[in-house]
């Protein structure tokens, strides 16, 4: 650099620049740091990013000058310009001849080495093209650049071929002479180029390696390692190699042929205090050492210890050491004296008082110090003998040195599985003997019989006297008691309303009703309830009151009723104890043709629903049974937000009859209304439009689903179970887990009793069977039997989780044309949450009933299956069809289609939507027996 009259010359390649002396010239006005729009505003004169900067200083720290950089054409604010990880200085070198690899005129510094840096395309970057923008069809430049160049590489980088393909360079090594992809020759050359040579390069073939002594032992490997081009071996791996012997061990561990060369075999001796002893020099411990033991004082182990040539002399002692101290040895004061013989101490008892060598003294002592008292004295086999027979006893000490026989003895036999007598027979002169069984009915005479727990009286069991010509209570009289005449029955159950457990011992009082006081009447019958909490009553054709009391619950009563010949009456009576203030609604009663009170047949299999105030939304239902009879008891008594309901209303329903109703029906505390229904049949000119129980298939109805997974499904008889049962939900266990009882009115078992058995549930938790045949419309989700989709959470006891889930079952259009009155009737089970179900606009999990008169454009709400009250059960118990935490059973649905009279056709459409996603884990909704009868046709 030279100076002259305008500054210092700065010459860049062929660059040359005239940086004036500041104090040369005048200011130009801005400081370093202000604003700028060219030099000339600059006191210092250089303007960078509109920022003065000083020319002298170093704004990126890369070593270049502000001033120098912006002569090379380098970014002054940034230490690496072209963003190629390495900084200005190191590609610049030197200022005055700043590095241009590639002699296109640019220097490195501002041509990145980047592969993204390749402005025509042919994978060699800027830095290393001498021309950016003409493609380089020299592929050496780019196996200079991308390939391998060390090692034999270097030597033959001629023989490289490169490659550009789509951006990517690719290395072709197969003309360099001795080209490895991984070294494998020994021969001190770079053979894969990565600037080490001969690495990793190993063998383990013995080659020139010695194969003497251990060397050559069976299984001896001696690896070879390539060091500068030549093979050396490596006998550091072989089991007890030694470069050089230092050991005693009968081998050759140098490999030389030799064996334990000058260690062993040589007189030695060792000596101390106690004597000397002599020995002779092994190898041990990593030198050669002597074999002569150490002297030492004499002990009770046959050994010569002090090396004097006598074994064990002069040793006695008084200390206890291996003598006994258990029993009359290890008395206080007991000293026993021993002496050493051939190597072991032998104890001295003889002088112990008490002391016997065998026990012969039955004193409760350890005569012999072994640790056991008086042994073959107590426990030796005797007999014990008395007027039963003959018992095997034991010894035991009698407490005056003698001993005595004890031990079970023989006693009279009892059926019990045991030798009572010790005769060697079991239970043996129990059977057949004369015996009577006694209930409450009577008692019977018998035979006994043992089967190893009790003995038993085999015979009849005393009954409770029926019309049929025996003594079946074994009182010696037949048909007593006007049993004849008592051909009607009430057979009831009674439980705990709260609990739902039975209550055993209920005292049940059955009334003649005479229309006036019935204080002065003689109970017709008095019963207590078994174990089940059952009873039976026989009575007379006529009007009855029940009256049923049991401790610590308040009592419960009947209205009338009437009995006729051959009645059976189901009647469930459900209690609460005296501290509790709940109520219960308990309805029973039955279904007739004609008028309720004096109307014709009874009407069995009738759905007979019970609603809060008025008909509404259902608060529990039932099925008549044989006879007309039905009983729903222990229903909520409040309705939704628990406001009490005054009254409550009832309907019954069958397929072919219009629909009998009671309304206004007063609530009486802590009784059973008794409440007749009747049907009346279709009008004579009635006709079937619609009759359908899906047995030759989906037969034109169409279904319609929010999800893939979940949805109406047509289904048949068989085991459906839901697998969220007894994980995040449960099925109500009182009418599932039981065996049915067949024509017993009081069971309440949901089961089938065959699993072909129809509208009744084949297994716990399961679907229940097609109310008509066997198939069936069913909403839910195949794989879970539940209306949970798939990949829905079901941990214990919540409910079951995932995404809320809707869906349509929509009928074939239906002609109704010209008829004056309509009538939908179908039959439907479901099974729900018990959180929030009541009906919309509230609640969830939604059963709507719709019809359409357009096709579909627009539906019209008939109804919905929803209760008017809110069961707040737990999330994992469900509401049915049945009432709160109740077997799902069919109930018959209709619905007078008035308001569609004069439509030409219409359809209906059954919809299910949950609302949200919570609490799904539940059996969901069938619908079966679907019919629309029209009547009055013009």
């Amino acid at each position: 650099m030279r100076g002259g009259p305008m500054g210092d010359v700065l010459r860049v390649g062929g660059l040359v620049v005239v940086m004036t002396a500041i104090g040369c010239i005048p200011s130009r006005g801005n400081k370093v740091g202000a604003f700028c729009s060219g030099d000339q505003d600059c006191e210092n004169g250089v303007c960078y990013n509109n920022i003065c900067l000083d020319p002298d200083g170093d704004e990126d720290q890369d070593g270049l000058k502000n001033g120098v950089e912006m002569a090379l054409g380098t970014d002054p604010m940034s230490a690496d310009s072209d963003g190629d990880g390495r900084a200005d200085n190191l590609e610049v070198v030197d200022v005055n001849q700043p590095v241009d690899g590639d002699g296109d005129g640019i220097i490195d510094a501002v041509e990145s080495s980047l592969p993204s840096a390749d402005q025509d395309g042919d994978c060699l970057p800027d830095e290393f093209d001498p021309d950016n923008l003409v493609y380089t069809t020299d592929m050496s430049l780019l196996a200079s650049v991308f390939c391998l160049n060390q090692g034999i590489c270097a030597e033959q980088v001629d023989r490289i071929g490169a490659l550009c393909t789509a951006g990517i360079v690719s290395c072709d090594y197969s003309d360099v002479v001795g080209f490895e992809e991984q070294e494998t020759t020994c021969d001190g050359k770079d053979n894969d180029c990565d600037g080490d040579t001969d690495e990793d390069i190993t063998s383990t073939e013995k080659g020139i390696c010695f194969d003497l002594g251990v060397c050559g032992a069976a299984g001896a490997v001696i690896p070879r390692q390539c060091v500068g081009g030549k093979w050396v071996c490596q006998y550091s791996g072989v089991k007890d190699w030694e470069a050089q012997e230092t050991r005693l061990d009968g081998l050759d561990n140098d490999c030389d042929g030799e064996t334990d060369e000058g260690l062993a075999g040589l007189p030695c001796e060792s000596t101390n205090a106690n004597g000397t002893c002599k020995g002779k020099t092994k190898y041990e411990s990593g030198g050669v050492v002597c074999t002569a033991p150490e002297p030492a004082p004499e002990v009770c182990d046959d050994i010569d210890n002090d090396c004097n040539g006598v074994t064990d002399e002069d040793l006695s002692s008084t200390t206890q050491g291996e003598c006994s101290d258990k029993g009359v040895c290890g008395d206080a004061g007991v000293v026993i004296t021993r002496h050493c013989e051939s190597g072991t101490w032998v104890c001295e008892y003889q002088d112990v008082p008490g002391y016997e060598v065998i026990e012969a003294s039955c004193d409760g002592l350890d005569n012999n110090c072994d640790g056991a008292t008086d042994e073959m004295l107590v426990g030796a086999p005797c007999d014990l003998t008395n007027e039963y027979g003959t018992c095997p006893g034991a010894t035991k000490c009698d407490g005056l040195g003698g001993t005595m026989c004890v031990g079970d003895a023989a006693a009279p036999e009892t059926c019990d599985l045991l030798d009572n007598d010790c005769d060697g027979a079991t239970d043996e002169d129990l059977e057949g003997l004369q015996c009577v069984n006694t209930n409450q009915w009577g008692s019977c005479p018998g035979l006994s019989t043992c089967d190893g727990v009790e003995l038993k009286c085999v015979g009849e069991t005393a009954s409770r006297e029926i019309c049929d010509g025996q003594d079946n209570d074994c009182d010696g009289g037949t048909d007593e008691d006007e049993i004849c005449l008592k051909t009607a029955r009430v057979a009831g159950l009674v439980k705990d309303g709260l609990t739902q457990d039975a209550i055993v011992g209920a005292v049940v009082t059955v009334l003649a009703d005479t229309g006036g006081s019935k204080s002065a009447v003689s109970p017709a019958a008095e019963e207590l309830t078994d174990g089940t909490g059952a009873f039976k009553a026989y009575l007379k054709p006529g009007g009855y009151t029940i009256n049923v009391d049991a401790d610590g619950f308040r009592p419960v009563s009947t209205q009338a009723f009437l009995l006729e010949d051959a009645d059976v009456m189901p009647l469930v009576v459900v209690m609460v104890p005296q501290t509790d203030p709940t109520e219960f609604i308990n309805v029973c009663g039955r279904t007739r043709v004609g008028a309720a009170s004096t109307g014709g047949a009874p009407i069995p299999g009738a759905s007979v629903t019970l609603y809060g105030d008025a008909i509404g939304n259902a608060l529990a239902s039932d099925t008549s049974g044989p006879g007309g009879f039905y009983c729903i008891p222990g229903v909520a008594s409040s309705g939704a937000g628990g406001t009490p309901f005054t009254s409550v209303a009832l309907e019954a329903k069958t397929s072919g009859f219009l629909p009998g109703k009671a309304e206004d029906v007063p609530i009486v505390p802590d009784t059973i209304l008794i409440v007749n229904l009747a049907v009346q049949p279709m009008p004579a000119d009635a006709e079937t439009l619609l009759d359908e129980d899906f047995e030759a298939g989906s037969g034109g109805w169409t279904v319609e689903s929010s999800q893939t997974d979940v949805g109406w499904n047509l289904t048949m008889n068989g085991d459906h179970p839901n697998t969220a049962v007894g994980k995040c939900v449960w099925s109500p266990a009182a009418n599932e887990d039981c065996a049915p009882v067949p024509d017993d009115p009081t069971d309440e078992c949901a089961m089938c009793a065959q699993p072909t058995d129809p509208a009744c549930i084949p297994q716990t938790g399961s679907l229940p069977n097609a109310y008509s045949g066997d198939g069936a419309f069913w909403f839910g989700n195949p794989d879970g039997g539940n209306y949970l989709p798939t990949d829905g959470d079901c941990v214990p006891l919540n409910g079951g989780t995932g995404g809320p889930v809707s869906g349509s079952l929509v009928s074939p259009p239906v002609s109704v044309k010209g008829f004056t009155g309509i009538f939908l009737s179908f039959y439907s089970a479901f099974e729900i949450e018990s959180q929030d179900p009541q009906a919309p606009p509230g609640g969830f999990d939604w059963m709507l009933i719709e019809i359409t008169v357009d096709g579909g454009s627009h539906w019209d709400q008939v109804g919905y299956l929803n209760p008017d009250v809110d069961a707040n059960g737990a999330a994992y118990q469900p509401y049915s069809s049945a009432g709160f935490n109740a077997a799902p059973v069919w109930v018959n649905q209709s619905y007078d289609l008035k308001l569609w009279v004069g439509a030409e056709s219409i359809q209906v459409r059954f919809r299910f939507d949950s609302k949200d996603e919570n609490y799904n884990a539940f059996r969901g909704w069938m619908i079966d027996k679907v019919e629309i009868v029209g009547f009055g046709k013009s």
